[in-house]
């Protein structure tokens, strides 16, 4: 299965360089999608399981950096690169912070520098185990909405979906223990 990449740089001449910098395919990458805007990037990303996202770090709608947060948080598994004409520590500094696999250079990105350091995050996804991108995103809901019921913050659900999430998200990590409370709860004989 092809590694699936994503391209995001509000600069047209740019973004369509990088299309044609490397042959994807030639290399196990598919190319699903380029984007002129992070937030169509963003958007896209809620729909689609991505590898990898190759973005530039200065956009004026959202920053790479911060770009790269929201999509760690929709999807903690995909590699991030960054592209930037800036060679400042703190923009590297609090890129990594925000989980980026690594850090390029617009002026010394090469052909052959930009598929190595593909290359190599590819690799990262290769040695974890193959999920469906349904199985992925409902790792994601249940890591959500678990976190929600364990910070009390959880949003009103109706009794249906709140057991689900309980039993097949919250207790695999909780034990049975809070099983059988919340069947106590709402049940009339004990559980034990």
């Amino acid at each position: 299965m092809p590694i699936r990449v994503i391209l995001i740089d509000d600069e047209q001449t740019i973004l369509d360089g990088m299309k044609q910098l490397i042959n994807w395919s030639e290399h196990g990458f598919q190319l699903i999608g380029t984007f002129s805007s992070p937030l169509k990037a963003l958007d896209f990303s809620l729909v689609h399981a991505i590898d990898i996202v190759v973005t530039d770090v200065m956009m004026p709608e959202l920053n790479g950096i911060e770009l790269s947060r929201l999509l760690k948080q929709q999807q903690p598994e995909t590699q991030i690169l960054i592209l930037s004409s800036y060679d400042e520590f703190d923009m590297v500094k609090d890129s990594f912070k925000e989980g980026v696999a690594d850090y390029l250079l617009k002026p010394r990105l090469s052909p052959d520098f930009f598929l190595n350091s593909l290359t190599a995050v590819s690799q990262k996804i290769k040695k974890k185990p193959n999920k469906s991108p349904i199985t992925n995103r409902y790792e994601q809901i249940c890591e959500n909405l678990s976190q929600q019921i364990a910070g009390q913050t959880r949003p009103l659900l109706d009794p249906l979906l709140f057991e689900h999430t309980l039993f097949f998200c919250y207790i695999p990590k909780n034990g049975h223990s809070v099983q059988n409370k919340a069947l106590n709860k709402n049940s009339r004989s004990p559980i034990h």
